[in-house]
């Protein structure tokens, strides 16, 4: 029941967000993208989503606008620390999916290697 519940609260907290997201995209667009507050919040919406790379991005522009912005700077540090998480993250995967992979032999060597170690066990007990 407690991961059920979680799950649900997961979701609705998302379906928050994106909502969010859907409307500081609709307000950023009657600015006419000018304003840094409101794409430096679609940034930090973003980068809590997990979308960091997308969130950075919006954090650029809101720092283009106003460079001294503090929470763009710090939300931005925030989104490339989590893409890069990401990256690592990715990156022992893969190794792990190569180790895997390695020492994988398809069902046919299986087969091949089982055929010819009969054979030689039958050629050894013929001769």
């Amino acid at each position: 029941k407690v991961i059920f519940g979680y799950s649900v609260v997961k979701r609705h907290i998302v379906a928050f967000y994106d909502l969010a997201i859907e409307a500081y995209k609709k307000g950023n667009e009657l600015a006419k993208e000018s304003e840094e507050w409101i794409i430096s919040n679609i940034g930090n919406l973003m980068k809590n989503r997990g979308f960091y790379t997308e969130g950075a991005s919006y954090l650029k522009k809101g720092i283009s606008i106003d460079s001294n912005s503090q929470y763009a700077h710090e939300r931005l540090a925030q989104a490339l620390e989590g893409a890069n998480n990401e990256v690592e993250k990715r990156d022992a995967l893969e190794k792990e999916i190569l180790q895997v992979v390695r020492g994988y032999r398809s069902s046919e060597d299986i087969i091949t290697e089982a055929k010819d170690e009969s054979s030689q066990q039958n050629n050894s007990v013929d001769g």
